[in-house]
């Protein structure tokens, strides 16, 4: 299917995020730890260079079996660290059951904050993005 609609690049970002698909299946929460903070610095990096900040923290856990879940919480305040986070997905990773084994994790922060500058500086509409490699 061909998707004909125009590419816009400088439409108001939804949301930032990280997600990684593993080789071996995790089977240890320990493991689901771990790998939540590295995802989360991986976030926090994000947010920093694009100087976001969110509300809604989402964390998405596949299976072996493809199915999904996704738990979220939405808080009060912004969330503009990892310390902030690591908070928020322990107490939704808490309740994720292990199963067969975990396949892939995410986590996306949402609800985001555009203060940024997409509304007053349209001084320069077109920008050269450079990707680190």
């Amino acid at each position: 299917a061909e998707d004909n609609r125009i590419v816009n690049p400088n439409r108001i970002r939804k949301s930032l995020g990280a997600e990684n698909t593993y080789a071996e299946d995790i089977k240890s929460h320990e493991t689901v730890r771990q790998e939540l903070e590295r995802l989360t610095e991986e976030i926090e990096r994000r947010m920093k260079r694009s100087k976001t900040e969110g509300k809604t923290l989402t964390l998405k856990v596949k299976y072996t079996d493809f199915k999904q879940i996704t738990r979220s919480k939405t808080v009060t305040y912004w969330i503009t660290n990892a310390h902030q986070i690591e908070d928020i997905y322990t107490m939704l990773s808490d309740e994720i059951p292990l199963r067969d084994g975990i396949r892939l994790l995410g986590l996306t922060l949402s609800n985001l904050n555009h203060e940024e500058k997409h509304k007053d500086d349209d001084s320069n509409p077109e920008v050269q993005l450079t990707f680190d490699f």
